[in-house]
């Protein structure tokens, strides 16, 4: 059985209340830095912003969705 649950330190500590299934079960922990993902997300935000390419793709869209832009739905 796999369990998975998002849980945030608070003041260095994490509680989890494991289900009753879980005696004799090997729990592992992952510590994820949001503020690093956060971060590295946000370069590539403004990489993209600056990307011909991107650029390109966003304008594609905005002309297929230019014609409905007007209707009502």
């Amino acid at each position: 059985m796999t369990w998975k649950k998002t849980v945030y330190v608070d003041n260095q500590q994490i509680t989890l209340d494991l289900p009753a299934s879980f005696r004799s079960k090997r729990v592992t922990v992952v510590v994820e830095d949001i503020a690093d993902e956060r971060e590295a997300k946000l370069k590539l935000m403004q990489e993209a912003a600056v990307d011909p390419l991107y650029q390109a793709d966003m304008a594609d869209v905005q002309n297929d969705f230019q014609a409905i832009d007007g209707e009502t739905l």
